[in-house]
């Protein structure tokens, strides 16, 4: 019952604390939104690239492929 009161009272009396809190809180905040975007940026680059780099080793390989078969 006590607790009921105290929370009743804390909550009644409470004032507002209009504080300043400044840049801090956002340095964190943008350097994790930089670090996502470039995350990001690397995964699409690297599920582009690398099909294209199997492809183009495939027709690599498979042009070496004919042209020693011709040799022989």
């Amino acid at each position: 019952m006590h607790l009921i009161y105290f929370i009743v009272i804390f909550f009644i009396m409470s004032v507002n604390g209009n504080a300043y809190i400044g840049i801090g809180p956002l340095i964190p905040l943008l350097g994790s939104a930089i670090a996502y975007i470039f995350l990001g940026a690397i995964l699409v680059l690297g599920f582009l690239f690398y099909p294209i780099k199997k492809l183009i080793n495939y027709f690599k390989n498979k042009k070496k492929k004919t042209d020693t078969d011709n040799i022989k």
